[in-house]
């Protein structure tokens, strides 16, 4: 389905604005949508449950409707 991990997290990212804009009535707008495959990962990707964690979507939700593409860096947990 998918040719490569980028597009893969592109999909995911997409899916959950989806989700939020037509199931949570938040304005697409608002949304800036990344996907970094395995570009960004949190946790090195040298066992199976680290690359579980890798696969994430991060979410930043603007409070108007000019985002700017600043994404935000979470430290893991």
């Amino acid at each position: 389905l998918y040719q490569s991990n980028w597009e893969l997290s592109a999909g995911r990212a997409i899916a959950v604005a989806r989700y939020l804009s037509e199931e949570r009535q938040i304005s697409k707008k608002r949304f800036v949508i990344l996907g970094y495959g395995d570009s960004q990962p949190l946790y090195p990707n040298d066992t199976k449950e680290n690359r579980l964690k890798n696969r994430r979507v991060e979410i930043s939700i603007v409070q108007d409707d000019n985002p700017k593409m600043e994404p935000v860096k979470v430290p893991p947990k």
